[in-house]
């Protein structure tokens, strides 16, 4: 009977109080993210510099990861994050270079009043022996899973504002180099990535293309196709009668890029930017701007498709949603 009535809570009530509690959440996070960016980023500054004092001192030897993680066992004591600097392999098969503690408390404020309303809720159903304090308390903690790993999804656009790049620069870094965010000993995003250059026609199969950058590179007659190219970086280069096709290109930039005669056919591209592009006759056909256009798929947090200073001649989206797409300073021509 007690597992009935804590089903049917789960799947009626909870859903009901964790969406206010989300709702509270991110408001409260955009409301004070440049106070919270900008205490991250003091934090991280004096962890960079120590990496560098020492590694110039060579006690420690160059960084292949970050990682950022949430401390489930700070939630009654101050809630945290933890930052640790790892040397190659990881946390898996090394230990901390250098650790450093990040508020956490924006993430769980909103959590902390959520058991008085699951009590009440219970009481209001004249179910509330069986909902007992321990049940709610695991609730909780579901209720923080979830904010996290929603808010680690929108931290990737939060991370370039929070590291330093001069200090970043000083770092001695491995050839690949990650900043991860997720929970400690535990699942973790890569929000930022800096690794070797490769060429998307003449690498390995199976070589990882996301995060990866491509400068000054001149596709002609080229079929992108089927490929994961997510947080990819595209600066100065060409694309010339090129088909793009059923590619992953959420959260790339496109800087500076000149695309003629370009066809993207179904291909993602939420959260991408198209900065000062020179685009001619280019057709956009089932391409997505927004993930929730594609059903069964798992979400995640994505800022609106971004045109920015690009010139647009004989261009046409053709079966896409555009609605969130910015543009600014943009000019068309037919």
């Amino acid at each position: 009977m007690e597992d009935q009535y804590t089903v049917k809570f789960q799947e009626e009530v909870y859903p009901k109080v964790f969406e206010e509690v989300a709702e509270q959440t991110f408001r409260l996070f955009s409301q004070n993210e440049k106070q919270i960016a900008k205490e991250w980023k003091s934090r991280l500054d004096v962890h960079m510099d120590q990496i560098v004092y020492m590694q110039k001192q060579g006690i420690i030897e160059r960084v292949a990861q970050t990682d950022i993680s949430f401390l489930y066992s700070s939630i009654n004591t101050g809630t945290q994050f933890r930052v640790d600097s790892y040397p190659q392999g990881g946390r898996i098969y090394a230990s901390s270079l250098y650790t450093t503690m990040l508020d956490g408390s924006w993430l769980t404020k909103a959590v902390e009043p959520m058991g008085n309303k699951l009590a009440k809720y219970a009481s209001q159903e004249g179910i509330r022996q069986y909902i007992r304090p321990a049940y709610i308390e695991t609730l909780k903690l579901r209720a923080i899973r979830s904010l996290l790993a929603i808010m680690v999804a929108r931290f990737k656009y939060t991370i370039p504002f929070i590291i330093d790049t001069k200090r970043f620069a000083k770092m001695k870094k491995e050839d690949s180099y990650l900043i991860c965010m997720g929970e400690y000993m535990d699942w973790q995003n890569v929000l930022y990535a800096n690794l070797p250059s490769v060429d998307i026609f003449n690498c390995d199969e199976g070589t990882n293309l996301r995060f990866r950058s491509f400068l000054a590179i001149y596709y002609q007659n080229k079929q992108f196709a089927q490929l994961d190219l997510e947080h990819a970086v595209f600066i100065d280069c060409t694309f010339q009668n090129v088909v793009i096709e059923e590619c992953d290109m959420n959260d790339c930039l496109f800087d500076g890029c000149i695309f003629e005669n370009v066809q993207f056919v179904t291909t993602k591209l939420a959260g991408s930017t198209f900065k000062k592009c020179e685009m001619s006759h280019v057709t956009w056909l089932c391409a997505t701007f927004t993930m929730d256009q594609i059903e069964g798929q798992e979400q995640g947090y994505f800022e609106p498709t971004v045109f920015e200073r690009c010139d647009f001649i004989g261009c046409s989206f053709e079966g896409c949603n555009i609605d969130r797409c910015i543009t600014d300073n943009c000019a068309f021509k037919e």
